[in-house]
């Protein structure tokens, strides 16, 4: 077995959990590209595992549409330029109800921790890091998704999550015209911080919606290239 999936599998309680985790992982970074077939046998073989534990993660896969079934046989699901910025848009309003809430919920000790990681992704920018910045960046804002404290809506954001970042890897998006804010996140805590969801709701809000309007524009930029070359 890949040195990877020894390690990975050390986080899953069943295989089927290991094999649902590394599809839709693949999925998402685009190793699957859409459209694409997988073929059940196949990868049994590459996750050394039997089809059993992979007929349930497709299962599982095709519920969340990361993949269809047509006639029997299995496809990463299509993503469309329109889907994407429509998935954008639910995944804005999603984020704002989290942070409000988070803002209103947030613990003495969930500050703390919420700082240290703030603390860790500035240091990683402020030294040039980007690739540790984007981990301890998402890591901050999943910190906040969780502290919603409402289950339905934290598997919302996350589905919205996943599948946007899909867009983002397929349509090979970047993701700020410069540098990232820095202070936008400072303001974002410190209203969490002084449980102030207004405000909370505010720098959220405007920070992902620079991100947002920058994929858009990379969005509308293909279609017009598309449209141009008819």
């Amino acid at each position: 077995m890949d040195k990877k999936l020894v390690n990975i599998s050390n986080m899953f309680k069943t295989k089927q959990e290991l094999v649902y985790y590394e599809i839709k992982s693949a999925i998402i970074e685009c190793e699957y590209l859409p459209c694409e077939k997988l073929i059940i046998k196949s990868l049994a073989s590459k996750y050394n595992v039997s089809e059993s534990p992979v007929r349930e993660a497709i299962k599982r896969l095709i519920s969340e549409d990361f993949l269809t079934e047509q006639g029997g046989t299995i496809f990463v699901a299509p993503i469309s330029e329109i889907e994407f910025i429509d998935m954008l848009d639910v995944r804005l309003e999603l984020e704002r109800i989290t942070v409000k809430l988070a803002a209103k919920k947030a613990s003495d000790n969930d500050i703390l921790d919420l700082s240290k990681t703030l603390h860790v992704m500035k240091e990683s920018f402020n030294n040039g890091e980007m690739k540790q910045y984007d981990k301890h960046h998402k890591e901050f804002h999943i910190k906040i998704f969780k502290l919603c404290g409402v289950k339905y809506l934290l598997s919302a954001v996350y589905d919205a999550l996943e599948h946007s970042e899909r867009g983002i890897n397929y349509f090979k998006l970047k993701a700020w015209q410069s540098t990232p804010s820095i202070i936008d996140h400072e303001m974002i805590f410190s209203a969490i911080k002084d449980n102030n969801p207004e405000e909370a709701d505010k720098w959220l809000a405007l920070n992902r919606k620079k991100a947002f309007d920058l994929y858009k524009k990379q969005i509308n930029d293909m279609l017009d290239n598309k449209n141009n070359k008819r």
